[in-house]
């Protein structure tokens, strides 16, 4: 994904692989699903439950 399109922790962090795009679109993924995986610590980290803890 161009970077300077959504610079963030969720856009870079959170998912995996990262979205990627071809001539300015967000090409599907071929894979099962959304096609992505979510990390998990990343889901902790900034969910409204942890921050709420800390």
């Amino acid at each position: 994904m161009a970077p300077e399109l959504w610079l963030s922790a969720i856009r870079s962090e959170l998912v995996r692989p990262e979205f990627t795009t071809k001539n300015g679109i967000i090409e599907l993924p071929r894979t099962p699903g959304l096609g992505v995986e979510l990390n998990d610590d990343v889901v902790r980290r900034l969910s409204p439950a942890t921050a709420a803890r800390a």
